[in-house]
C-alpha cells in the first residue's frame, strides 16, 4: 500500500511539476535527425540515411564535425583526417539537404602544422570557410568557388584567434590581424554576402578574441586588450551593418537578450553593466553555450567542478535554476543541436543523448 502511494504521488508531482527535458534514447557516435532524415557520425564512418534518397555511407577514420545552416535545412559534415606520422592531411566535406540528401562532396588537404579553415554553411546551402593565416574568404556553392581577401597582403603569424558564422544568405567573421599585437585596430569584423559578392568589413581595437556571438540584428564580439601591465578583456555590441558600436560596461560572453548579457563566470547583466537575477553558482568556471528553447526559457551549458552541467533561464522573470531532467558525462566535451522539439546532445563524438523538450 505505502508503495503504490508513493507511485501515485510521483506521478500526480510529476504531472505538476513536469521536468524541462524528458529522455528519449541514447545513440552510438554523433547521431541527429530532422525532417526524417538522420546523420550518423563515428569514428571510422559517415552515414546520411534519407527517406528520399536513402542510405549512404562512407568509411573514413578521423575527427567528425556536424554543421548545420541557421534553419537546419542543409547540414556540412567534415572528416579531418589526421595522419599518424604527423603529415598533411586530408579533410573531407559533404553537404547533406534535409530535402535531398548527400547533394555534394569535396576533399582538400590541410598542413599538419598550420591552423586548418573554419567552416560554416547558409540556409541556401552555400559552404564558406576562411583561412586565418592568408586571411582568405571562401564561399562554394556546389563547385563555383569563390575567393575574397578579407586583409589585403596579410602578414605571416600563428597567433590569430578567428571566428565565422553563418547567416541566411551570408557569412560573418572576425579575426585578428597582427598577432598579439594590440597597436591600433588590430581586430577586422566582416560580413560577406554571395549574392552580390560583397564584402563588408571594419576595424576594431584589440589583441585577440574570446568570444563572438550574433541574435536579433545584433553582434557581440569579445576582445582581449593586452598590455605590459595585464590582459584586460572588453566586449563591443553593435548592429549587423556595423553601425551603433558600443563597449558593455562589463564583458560578455553570450547574449541572452537585447538587453541582457552573460559573462563567461555566469553573470546575467546589461548594457550599463546592472546586475540581473541570480548569478549561476560559483562552482561555474566557464559557461559554453546558450540556446533558445522557446519564447520563456533559454538553456544554459556551463563547466562546473563537477563537469558539465544545465541550467534554464527565465526570460521573463531573469531567474535562474538548474535544468531538469538532462544530464552529461564529466569530461565530455558537449555539442548540443535543437530542432523543434527535439534536443541532441553530443558527447566527444561517442554518444548522443535525444531529450524532448517539455
Amino acid at each position: 500500500m505505502v508503495n503504490r502511494f508513493l507511485v501515485l504521488f510521483a506521478i500526480i508531482i510529476g504531472g505538476i511539476f513536469p521536468q524541462d527535458f524528458s529522455r528519449v534514447k541514447e545513440a552510438a557516435g554523433a547521431y541527429i535527425s530532422s525532417g526524417g532524415m538522420e546523420i550518423i557520425a563515428s569514428d571510422d564512418r559517415l552515414t546520411v540515411n534519407h527517406p528520399v534518397s536513402g542510405k549512404i555511407t562512407q568509411q573514413l577514420t578521423g575527427v567528425k564535425k556536424i554543421i548545420p545552416s541557421p534553419s537546419g535545412t542543409f547540414f556540412l559534415l567534415l572528416n579531418f583526417g589526421f595522419q599518424p606520422d604527423k603529415s598533411d592531411y586530408p579533410v573531407s566535406l559533404f553537404l547533406v539537404s534535409r530535402s535531398s540528401g548527400l547533394i555534394y562532396t569535396k576533399d582538400i588537404t590541410a598542413s599538419f602544422d598550420l591552423p586548418h579553415p573554419l567552416f560554416a554553411v547558409d540556409d541556401n546551402g552555400v559552404i564558406y570557410s576562411f583561412e586565418p593565416l592568408r586571411m582568405i574568404l571562401s564561399s562554394d556553392l556546389r563547385g563555383s568557388i569563390t575567393e575574397t581577401a578579407v586583409v589585403e597582403n596579410a602578414e605571416f603569424t600563428m597567433e590569430r584567434t578567428f571566428f565565422l558564422k553563418a547567416g541566411s544568405a551570408s557569412v560573418t567573421g572576425a579575426s585578428n590581424i597582427l598577432g598579439r599585437d594590440d597597436a591600433g585596430e588590430n581586430i577586422v569584423l566582416f560580413t560577406y554576402t554571395p549574392a552580390d559578392g560583397n564584402i563588408q568589413s571594419v576595424r576594431l581595437k584589440g589583441s585577440t578574441l574570446s568570444g563572438f556571438d550574433e541574435a536579433g540584428g545584433q553582434l557581440l564580439l569579445s576582445v582581449n586588450r593586452e598590455s605590459e601591465s595585464g590582459v584586460y578583456p572588453e566586449t563591443r555590441l553593435m548592429n549587423t551593418d556595423f553601425t551603433e558600436s558600443i563597449t558593455l560596461a562589463e564583458p560578455a560572453i553570450y547574449m541572452l537578450t537585447p538587453d541582457r548579457f552573460i559573462t563567461r563566470q555566469g553573470k546575467i547583466t546589461g548594457r550599463d553593466g546592472s546586475s540581473f537575477a541570480s548569478p549561476l553558482p560559483g562552482s561555474v568556471k566557464a559557461v559554453t553555450g546558450v540556446y533558445t528553447l522557446d519564447e520563456t526559457k533559454t538553456l544554459l551549458t556551463a563547466v562546473t567542478g563537477a563537469g558539465n552541467e544545465f541550467f534554464i533561464y527565465d526570460t521573463a522573470s531573469g531567474a535562474i535554476r538548474k535544468a531538469d531532467g538532462i544530464s552529461a558525462g564529466k569530461d565530455s566535451r558537449m555539442e548540443i543541436f535543437i530542432f523543434g522539439r527535439t534536443l541532441f546532445a553530443v558527447e566527444n563524438y561517442v554518444k548522443t543523448t535525444i531529450y524532448q523538450i517539455n
